[in-house]
């Protein structure tokens, strides 16, 4: 996602009357370990190991980073 769509999605967000300022934090929060986890993919996917090793790797990327969202999601 570029950075210019992520600058309209959080003001947007922040915009938005029914959301209070932590929540359009949080989902740029949200949004900022996406692009992190994409990046991280596309390095794995760009190396020469074999595909079970690739799997491996994106899996384990896979399921801490859809911890660290649902952290942010949960968190007060």
């Amino acid at each position: 996602m570029t950075n210019g769509r992520i600058k309209t999605i959080t003001n947007s967000i922040s915009a938005c009357p029914i959301w209070p300022t932590q929540t359009a934090q949080k989902v740029g929060q949200m949004i900022d370990e996406i692009k992190q986890a994409n990046a991280i993919m596309s390095n794995i996917s760009a190396t020469a190991q074999h595909d079970a090793v690739k799997a491996g790797f994106a899996a384990e990327t896979f399921h801490g980073e859809g911890f660290n969202i649902s952290a942010f999601s949960k968190s007060a």
